[in-house]
């Protein structure tokens, strides 16, 4: 039996020396012609074509595969990375608002402590954000310390919802002003009803001797 001549060949992609017994071979693997059939901005708009297709075809079947598998697929994820998906919004809004983002997935891993900066309160979980179980307002979120500053690492924190909404473009002397106005109309409110008596259901009770017997 005669021997197959091996003929070595440079592969088209990644350029990586390969043996085969066919000389006109261009890739080292299926995963290399891939690579270089998506790297061709013709193919790509092809498939790109092609899957938008499909998608318009077979609506109901992708809806009802999204439904039942990306709430999983998202708990597991927040479980790994709860602040990937604040990281991705706000530089989806940075780029919509031209505000420079600088911060990085390091920067949010080293920073994450699962609790509010400010206030302490734990965030809520990827179950509640995820199926909408929990209050928003102590969902994460990324704060800057002076408002119309970029989201750089030096100018960013991680707060609640409530903190980042009660601030809103104003500065943390403006917040502390409205909580500290808050807690102290609280407490007056509170000393006024104490002063006026008990108030409730149980200051509307009567006892059986006010009622007269019937005649």
């Amino acid at each position: 039996m005669a021997e197959t001549t091996m003929f070595v060949l440079t592969c088209s992609f990644c350029k990586q020396p390969f043996e085969c017994a066919y000389k006109h071979r261009r890739y080292c693997t299926v995963k290399c012609r891939g690579r270089n059939r998506r790297a061709d901005p013709a193919y790509r708009k092809i498939e790109k074509a092609r899957w938008q297709a499909w998608c318009a075809k077979n609506r109901a079947k992708l809806n009802a595969y999204s439904r039942s598998y990306y709430p999983a697929f998202a708990v597991r994820r927040h479980a790994r990375q709860p602040w990937i998906t604040i990281l991705a919004g706000t530089k989806r809004r940075a780029r919509i608002k031209n505000i420079t983002f600088n911060l990085s997935a390091e920067w949010a891993a080293q920073r994450w402590t699962g609790f509010c900066e400010l206030t302490g309160l734990p965030f809520s979980s990827p179950e509640e954000r995820i199926n909408g179980i929990g209050n928003r307002l102590f969902s994460p979120s990324i704060d800057r310390i002076h408002a119309q500053g970029p989201y750089s690492e030096e100018n960013c924190r991680l707060v609640i919802w409530a903190i980042n909404s009660l601030k809103g473009p104003g500065s943390d002397a403006d917040m502390y002003k409205i909580a500290e106005a808050l807690i102290l109309h609280k407490a007056m409110a509170s000393r006024k009803d104490s002063s006026n008596g008990q108030t409730g259901p149980s200051a509307n009770k009567t006892t059986p001797s006010s009622h007269k017997a019937p005649s």
